[in-house]
């Protein structure tokens, strides 16, 4: 588990540039970024500290936020896709990462939160986290067989497959040809019995796997290093305008 002390490096690394905060066990704000203040339409991290996501956000999606905050401080972890939207910006689909920190004496403390606009349809993320049909992160563990069927290869290049990039930009982003990528989402089309690539695509969507992060990211996501890896593979920390 992460300390206090890695918390606040994280804090002040990102705190001008990166959507960013710090809860305690009841999720209420202890810390925010500059840019998140802004875009929970707030001017002063006063205004944060102290509260929790219903006094900014709409309702339904403060219970999912609060309740995988509570996941994350249970299991030590929660990284997925959400919903965002405040008076100041629209709707927008994210990216999230909650890691639980320390205090001094090794008890728990809270969770740090990142998280960064990602190009899907706010309509998918919606369809799979807010309808009474859904399925997600309580039942992610029956699409585990699924996954773990899956090589380390075709998990990345499914992930990236899934926001829209194409075989030219995964090359780019894990460093190996296109025609390697086209290698593995043939692979990939065998495994999850699909003729062609939108065939896949919607497969994949329907059972769940555009929240499955690869596997290789899960491990390093137990510290800060995966944020950092988030910036590597040109992840960028922007603002949601």
């Amino acid at each position: 588990m992460s300390s206090e002390r890695d918390v606040i490096n994280a804090m002040n690394f990102y705190r001008e540039t990166g959507l960013c905060f710090v809860k305690d066990k009841q999720s209420h704000f202890l810390d925010v970024s500059r840019p998140f203040i802004e875009a929970s339409g707030c001017h002063e991290e006063e205004e944060l500290i102290g509260h929790d996501d219903y006094h900014f956000f709409p309702s339904n999606f403060s219970d999912n936020y609060i309740r995988c905050d509570q996941y994350a401080l249970h299991q030590g972890l929660w990284t997925g896709l959400d919903l965002f939207q405040s008076d100041k910006f629209p709707l927008n689909t994210v990216m999230t990462t909650k890691l639980p920190f320390s205090n001094l004496q090794g008890k728990l403390s809270g969770i740090f939160v990142i998280f960064f606009k990602v190009n899907i349809p706010v309509f998918i993320v919606k369809d799979l986290l807010y309808t009474k049909k859904r399925n997600t992160f309580k039942e992610l563990n029956s699409f585990v067989r699924i996954e773990s069927s899956l090589s380390k290869r075709e998990q990345e290049c499914l992930y990236y497959l899934l926001r829209g990039h194409t075989a030219k930009s995964i090359g780019n982003q894990l460093n190996i040809s296109s025609k390697t990528v086209e290698y593995h989402i043939r692979k990939l089309k065998e495994k999850l019995f699909c003729y062609n690539k939108s065939q896949l695509i919607e497969k994949s969507i329907a059972l769940g796997l555009l929240n499955c992060i690869p596997d290789l990211w899960y491990q390093q996501s137990c510290s800060f290093k995966f944020i950092e890896r988030q910036r590597i593979i040109n992840f960028p920390l922007n603002d949601l305008n």
